[in-house]
């Protein structure tokens, strides 16, 4: 502003009227444009009254999303995830965005929507979904709709038996499938378990097939060692 002054009015020239006018006139136009140009909002406070979180929470989870420069984007992922898409509840809002604050630069539309419809695609009522966000909240946005839950309904048969299992180990969504998951399978099938064994031992063991394949490998080649048979609680 103070640059735009002295081009409007050099100092060592007298001014008119006129020459006074037309400086305030532009000096105003200049403070009306700064103090209406875009800000980053108040993030913190933001989380904390819209999304539930404490203030330790908020100040953590603020630095994730504090570069928008309006609560738009936020307040239409919280609007349709408690919308009747979902159906989310205040608390659910709360662990979701304290355990993954990401969730709110998602687009509803690119990417939430899409998510919603991947879970239903393999069998998961509304019910159901709201459980997977509540035991595994990250997982919901960062992991791979298709990919996972295509091979994990294949194999587990119902998402019911799924949120059983990753309420207790939710690694298993993000767990690398061919290198890991499908190696400790075949690992098993070699020991002479059934897919139906390897099905029930892991609702009850669900790191089973989460653990390095050395880890799981070791453990078999000990349990030969050892004559241990398969039908054993350990393996159960």
């Amino acid at each position: 502003m103070l640059r735009l002054q002295k081009h409007v009015l050099p100092p060592h020239r007298s001014t008119s009227p006129i020459h006074l006018s037309l400086q305030r006139a532009l000096l105003s136009i200049a403070a009306a444009a700064a103090s209406s140009s875009p800000s980053h909002f108040a993030a913190e406070n933001y989380l904390v009254t819209s999304c539930g979180l404490t203030r330790e929470e908020a100040a953590k989870a603020a630095k994730c999303f504090s570069h928008r420069k309006s609560p738009a984007n936020a307040d239409a992922v919280v609007a349709f995830l408690t919308g009747p898409a979902l159906g989310l509840s205040k608390a659910d809002i709360a662990l979701l965005v304290t355990k993954d604050p990401r969730i709110l630069n998602s687009s509803v539309d690119n990417n939430l929507r899409a998510r919603l419809d991947g879970f239903r695609s393999h069998g998961f009522s509304t019910a159901q979904i709201r459980s997977f966000v509540r035991v595994s909240p990250y997982a919901f946005r960062a992991f791979n709709v298709d990919e996972k839950l295509g091979f994990w309904m294949s194999f587990l048969g119902s998402p019911d038996r799924l949120l059983r299992i990753i309420k207790r180990n939710n690694r298993l969504v993000f767990s690398d499938l061919d290198k890991v998951v499908k190696t400790n399978i075949r690992l098993l099938q070699e020991r002479g378990f059934s897919v139906q064994d390897i099905n029930n031992m892991c609702v009850t063991n669900p790191r089973l097939l989460t653990c390095k394949p050395d880890v799981t490998r070791a453990v078999l080649v000990r349990a030969d060692e050892l004559s241990v048979p398969p039908n054993l609680p350990m393996f159960r």
